[in-house]
């Protein structure tokens, strides 16, 4: 059975573009929140991460002080 070509009217076609481009701005639209996002995970994950060492730091210069203001671990010599 052979088929005969079909016509497409210039209706059809505008509105099958005016579609594609619909398709085409809620997919750009969908990449620019998703590049906003991951700046906002990566903004996150530094500031967290700097915090964290900043804190451990912190902690490892108060033992630190801790010890040498404690007068037999600034001779030497370790409690048990």
């Amino acid at each position: 059975m052979a088929m005969g070509p079909t016509a497409i009217t210039i209706e059809e076609v505008r509105a099958l573009e005016g579609k594609e481009e619909q398709e085409e701005s809620i997919l750009a639209l969908l990449g620019i929140i998703g590049t906003f996002l991951n700046l906002f995970v990566i903004v996150f994950v530094y500031i967290y991460t700097g915090r964290a060492v900043e804190e451990a730091e912190n902690t490892l210069n108060t033992g630190k002080q801790l010890e040498e203001l404690n007068p037999i671990t600034s001779m030497g010599g370790h409690i048990t």
